[in-house]
């Protein structure tokens, strides 16, 4: 407990001997095997209470960290307050000012503007909390940044034309599930992702759950003739709204779908083509589940 808490004033303030790695190594090792059965004890450490507090899912972690905040006024403190506050919670006005008076230069900035305007997204207006991400969308940010923010706006889009323009975003890194140390390498697969993928704009989890779980089919029918989806996405999106039509016997969606997935290379076994020739009814609707 002692050593833990030794490394973590050593990091904190800057004055480790033995270097960066070897302090958050050893950190690291302590807290992951420490805080288990001791997290009580951990309050007594900042660094270590911060940690605890900000990963925490316990319901009484935003008491702690807004107490914690309004006796220090430190901003690191302010964020962990942030990320567990509710539109509701008491003394949420305090911490929206205190954020929003943070200059871009801050460290904290981006973390603590992304916790404000997510909260704010529950009751402020729609256009004022647009034009503000907007704003911070103008700064050079780190590509995580500008993602978590297009995000962000993507949910607070007026139209679809909106939403499909924020949706698309460009990934951090490419990788697969095989690759467990989640980093480039020299597997041939790990090389096609990148090949494909590389520099295009990509669709999020975040949009894809919203398109599989909660757009209607004829929202994902202006979606697909709109040409809004990331080329990297089209055919994937093309044979989903396709498969959706065909089981809600939607043929004014699929006939044409059809065709596009054909001009897209899409039917190398001829099955679409049977499908086009059916006389419309029962038999196409076989034809095109076939």
């Amino acid at each position: 407990m002692r050593a833990t808490f030794t490394n973590s004033a050593s990091m904190a303030s800057g004055s480790s001997v033995r270097g960066w790695r070897e302090e958050l190594w050893d950190y690291t090792s302590l807290y992951d095997g420490f805080i288990r059965s001791h997290s009580p004890a951990l309050q007594s450490d900042d660094l270590s209470d911060w940690i605890h507090t900000f990963q925490s899912l316990d319901s009484n972690s935003y008491d702690h960290a807004l107490e914690r905040w309004q006796q220090t006024h430190s901003k690191a403190w302010l964020v962990a307050a942030l990320r567990h506050a509710a539109s509701t919670t008491p003394g949420i006005d305090d911490l929206i000012v205190a954020s929003a008076a943070l200059p871009p230069a801050d460290p904290a900035f981006e973390t603590a503007a992304f916790y404000r305007l997510s909260l704010l997204s529950d009751g402020t207006s729609k256009a004022e909390l647009r034009a503000e991400l907007d704003r911070i969308l103008a700064l050079t940010l780190p590509k995580s940044s500008v993602n978590l923010f297009r995000g962000l706006r993507m949910r607070n889009a007026p139209t679809l034309a909106e939403f499909l323009s924020f949706a698309a975003r460009r990934p951090l890194m490419l990788t697969y599930d095989a690759n467990t140390e989640e980093r480039p390498d020299e597997d041939y697969l790990e090389h096609r992702i990148a090949e494909r993928a590389s520099g295009k704009d990509l669709l999020d989890r975040d949009s894809i759950k919203i398109l599989n779980e909660q757009a209607p089919q004829q929202t994902l029918r202006e979606i697909v003739f709109s040409n809004g989806i990331p080329d990297y996405h089209r055919s994937d999106v093309l044979i989903s709204v396709f498969t959706r039509a065909l089981l809600l016997a939607d043929e004014d969606t699929s006939v044409p779908l059809a065709r596009l997935l054909r001009a897209a290379g899409a039917d190398r076994s001829g099955y679409l083509r049977t499908y086009l020739a059916t006389p419309k009814g029962a038999a196409r609707h076989r034809a095109g589940t076939y």
